[in-house]
């Protein structure tokens, strides 16, 4: 099988596990599927799915946390648009869920999607949800994404103290922490040992700066037809990034350069098949065109 049928089946086996019988007919069931059937590349779950097996694990097994590290990033993606926070209009080429809906539901969306995340973990897997759920909230939380997300709101306010390895460190916290999850998740599934979670991490943080410096790259030369989302909106909201700090050149370089060292770390990996998948799924990331 081969790449693009390899992340297909995976893809497919996600958005299967998304569908959340559970959640059809509840309260704030619409703006929730409004938002989880946007479609978006599934990068994150499928990155839990294949650490999974590089490891030796069950894809079954694996399946219902991947699809609950979706619906977690999916809640982050709510909250990033609002007027509050990044003030879009649209995602993955569709109106934003305040937009479709109101800023009320949006905001409830976001936090009950999160809580259904966290039991379908629990449900699935309940004798490793513990390790699980503690690690995710780490990489989560004030020290992960949630306070990645502070250091964003505050350096639009105080841009001129603001430098490059300030930006690289929000962007540790606001992007690489959720994938660091995804790939240690799928890890501890397999039951593989703590060096397999570090190398699981340190590879996760490279691929997390070469992907938020490539969605910072094309952001300013993409178009909102091809990136499914408003493009410029950095500059329009006067956000400091690694881009308007160093420029194009030297950030098309520095993203190239945490993509090899995340190539680096899959030398680690002993499946072959696994390895050759990540390895494509790594080169494919930093030269995507949304």
């Amino acid at each position: 099988m081969d790449f693009t049928e390899k992340y297909a089946e995976y893809k497919k086996a996600v958005e299967d596990c998304l569908k959340l019988p559970e959640l059809e007919n509840a309260l704030l069931s619409e703006p929730i599927f409004h938002s989880l059937n946007a479609g978006g590349k599934r990068v994150r779950p499928i990155l839990c799915l294949s650490f999974c097996e590089a490891y030796g694990g069950e894809l079954k097994k694996a399946l219902p946390v991947a699809a609950a590290l979706e619906m977690l990033h999916t809640s982050t993606l709510i909250q990033d648009d609002l007027p509050c926070m990044d003030d879009d209009d649209l995602r993955r080429g569709k109106p934003a869920c305040h937009i479709a809906f109101s800023e009320a539901e949006a905001v409830l969306a976001a936090s009950a999607m999160a809580y259904s995340a966290f039991r379908k973990i629990a449900e699935a897997l309940p004798q490793s949800a513990s390790r699980l759920i503690k690690e995710i909230c780490a990489y989560m939380g004030v020290e992960g994404v949630y306070g990645g997300q502070k250091l964003d709101m505050r350096y639009e306010r105080e841009a001129e103290d603001v430098d490059s390895e300030k930006v690289l460190q929000m962007y540790r916290m606001k992007t690489c922490t959720l994938l660091q999850a995804c790939c240690v998740s799928g890890c501890i599934i397999a039951g593989a040992d703590e060096k397999a979670l570090k190398n699981a991490a340190e590879y996760a943080y490279n691929l997390g700066l070469a992907f938020q410096i490539t969605d910072d790259i094309l952001d300013e030369i993409s178009s909102e037809a091809v990136l499914g989302k408003p493009v410029n909106s950095d500059a329009r909201n006067k956000k400091t990034t690694y881009v308007s700090l160093v420029g194009l050149e030297k950030a098309g370089r520095d993203a190239e350069k945490y993509t090899k060292e995340a190539l680096s770390l899959l030398e680690n990996l002993s499946v072959s098949q696994s390895k050759k998948f990540l390895t494509e799924l790594t080169k494919n990331l930093l030269s995507r065109e949304n």
